[in-house]
């Protein structure tokens, strides 16, 4: 049976959030690109996903992490560190309804090269960015546990 939310979680999760969420706003006032205003979350999006790629990667004792099982004592990020970084920074750092509007703007705008350019950039990218924080997680923890 999978625990239950307690008080005390709420308070990782909720600092990871104030810090995300700002970092996402932050982002729509100073774009990096802009020129391309719909590229800016999507980029913010890869980096998140980078990030909680690390953060999975760091924190699951699994074998798909390890060749050899490890518990949860040996994980190398907390429970607590997982639900500040995890579930607070990166879930409110990455947004998909920002990216769904955006998507919906440029279709409604007639920029069908540019809506595709987003999807195209958002999914494979945030996938690419997922691998490589997961494998730079895997090689570190690899390091930690030696």
């Amino acid at each position: 049976m999978a625990s239950l939310l307690v008080a005390a979680d709420l308070i990782p999760i909720a600092t990871g959030a104030v810090v995300g969420a700002s970092l996402r706003h932050v982002s729509t006032l100073k774009p990096l690109l802009p020129a391309r205003p719909e590229l800016n979350i999507a980029l913010v999006n890869v980096v998140g996903s980078t990030i909680l790629g690390s953060v999975y990667g760091l924190s699951m004792p699994s074998t798909s992490v390890l060749p050899k099982a490890v518990d949860a004592a040996t994980a190398p990020l907390s429970r607590r560190a997982t639900l500040l970084l995890g579930v607070g920074f990166c879930g409110s750092l990455t947004t998909f309804s920002t990216f769904s509007v955006d998507m919906v703007k440029l279709l409604e705008a007639g920029a069908l090269s540019r809506c595709a350019s987003l999807a195209f950039f958002s999914n494979v990218m945030g996938l690419a960015g997922a691998t490589l924080g997961l494998q730079g997680a895997r090689a570190l923890r690899g390091v930690l546990l030696k």
